[in-house]
């Protein structure tokens, strides 16, 4: 028996146990995306289209079902899409960046990873920050600025028509505190209390300024070291990925660099590549010290911890990076303070924030300024002691 139609809009077709419906409009074909389990159910769906066409409501229905899809889409279905298909300056993001991101994802930002990213607003971005160990205040700040850059995505989608995180304040929440950093007799001491075989290390750290990854990378090729000048070719990186040492390359374009070698460490260089560093020209310049790895780790620098008994008193030394620091009465500054010492120089030295980002593989002119702001209190104190001279000077006069 033929069925009888009560829509006048479109096409009902039978199609595998089902029935398809459609119609033509403005020059496209309009479909519900699936097909009906009855004649009944596709005329109905038609009658309703011609119903929101008579009052001019109408918007095409694939249009109608993104909408609902996004309603639906949680901000962990989202935020997993985001970290895997991002990218920055046309390059994928580096695993340890992405891994970093799905720890952030996991743990800061985990009481969202169930919500519709349609219904997240600011009252709750705000209450999550405010819940947030204002005591790190770093980590509070990349945890903040991955959630923001995740829901600037969905607002550039369609999904969101603003992006519900912003809490004023919060994108300048990194304070990075005044830390004494080690004087140029205190780097000389480092080096001289660490193991031979890493004592170059901290010397190219402290003087060229080079990250732990890219020195752990560093092979006899990467050195050009002659009478009339020095140079490090930093190309590469190593990343620890779930567990997993990884060669990348710089984090940015700007990390790819050529760095000049100061005087004053030639004989030190050139006395590591003699003696410890690995031979052939893509020998390690810090080969691994115990089996099992390929590269140097920060384990194998900093060795162990200094051990005490229940009075607060040294019973061992420790070892490695450890070690040296505590003997200088420096266990407040990690290895990575060697790269700022460095930076800071430069600055006193007077480099422009251009040449600093070029020497320090820096993308961002803020990051180089930070340092020629410390570079200043570093200037004040050498004002401080030409005023000295000038007073022993003076006194040596009279």
């Amino acid at each position: 028996m033929k069925r009888r139609r009560k829509s006048t809009l479109g096409t009902i077709m039978a199609k595998d146990r089902g029935f398809k419906a459609r119609y033509w409009r403005l020059g496209v074909l309009h479909t519900p995306g699936h097909t009906f389990a009855s004649f009944e159910l596709a005329d109905q769906w038609l009658i309703g289209e011609q119903l929101l066409i008579d009052r001019d409501e109408w918007t095409p229905p694939a249009q109608r079902r993104a909408v609902e899809e996004a309603d639906q889409i949680t901000f962990g279905v989202y935020s997993a899409r985001w970290i895997e298909h991002r990218q920055v300056r046309g390059r994928p993001l580096k695993a340890r960046t992405a891994a970093d991101y799905r720890a952030m994802r996991a743990h800061a930002l985990a009481r969202f990873l169930d919500v519709p990213i349609t219904a997240i607003d600011r009252a709750q971005t705000l209450a999550w920050y405010e819940s947030m160990d204002p005591g790190a205040p770093v980590a509070r700040s990349h945890a903040y600025a991955l959630f923001r850059s995740i829901l600037a995505s969905a607002v550039e989608d369609g999904i969101i028509a603003t992006n519900p995180v912003h809490v004023r304040g919060a994108s300048g929440g990194r304070r990075h505190p005044e830390v004494e950093l080690f004087t140029v007799e205190q780097v000389g001491q480092l080096a001289d209390l660490m193991p031979p075989q890493h004592r170059a290390a901290v010397l190219i750290a402290a003087w060229c300024g080079l990250r732990f990854g890219e020195l752990a990378a560093l092979r006899r090729s990467d050195i050009e070291l002659n009478d009339t000048g020095g140079y490090i070719s930093v190309a590469r990186g190593i990343v620890t990925v779930d567990g997993h040492q990884q060669v990348t390359t710089p984090k940015s374009d700007s990390g790819e660099r050529r760095v000049p070698i100061p005087r004053n460490i030639w004989p030190d260089l050139r006395e590591h590549l003699k003696r410890y560093a690995q031979w052939g020209k893509d020998g390690l310049l810090f080969p691994p010290t115990t089996p099992g790895t390929d590269y140097l780790t920060p384990g194998q620098l900093y060795g162990h911890r200094p051990t005490y008994d229940k009075d607060g008193n040294v019973k061992k030394q420790g070892g490695g990076y450890y070690r040296a620091r505590h003997l200088l009465g420096r266990d407040d500054l990690s290895f990575h303070k060697l790269r700022h010492f460095a930076a800071t120089n430069y600055a006193v030295a007077g480099a422009t924030t251009k040449e600093l980002m070029t020497l320090m593989g820096h993308a961002d002119p803020e990051i180089a300024m930070r340092y020629q702001h410390a570079a200043h209190s570093r200037i004040a104190e050498l004002a401080d002691r030409v005023s000295e001279l000038s007073k022993v000077q003076s006194s040596g006069t009279s």
